[in-house]
């Protein structure tokens, strides 16, 4: 266990990467970036840093809580050349847990594998 990086993917990497992923190979990774890869396959960092205030809460039994204080975050392109592999954050399935290695260039995806590769079924269509 640990920190990780999230990654949302709109890309078809197969029905167990749809949700949430998670992964350190990016940036040096375990930063709890998010990342979303859109469907062309282009990987975007959403920073949502600045967009919430700490607001003192007594009806809690945490003192403070999030507010949202009205600033946007920001999503850039990630331009890296790299492979980077992600886990589903949950998975209830038979067997190993998946796995699926991306290869990156230039923020693009040009190739991804998965493993096991027995329990991917990828409709195209």
């Amino acid at each position: 266990m640990g920190m990780f990086d999230h990654v949302r993917s709109s890309y078809k990497l197969g029905k167990e990467f749809e949700g949430v992923n998670q992964t350190k190979d990016i940036n040096d990774g375990g930063l709890m970036h998010d990342y979303w890869i859109d469907p062309s396959g282009r990987i975007w960092h959403v920073d949502t840093s600045g967009t919430q205030d700490f607001v003192p809460n007594d009806r809690s039994s945490m003192r403070f809580t999030f507010k949202p204080n009205g600033t946007h975050g920001k999503v850039r392109p990630l331009l890296i050349t790299n492979y980077v592999e992600i886990y589903p954050e949950r998975y209830n399935g038979p067997g190993k847990y998946p796995r699926c290695r991306i290869h990156f260039v230039d923020g693009v995806i040009k190739s991804f594998s998965l493993d096991p590769k027995h329990y991917y079924e990828i409709p195209w269509s």
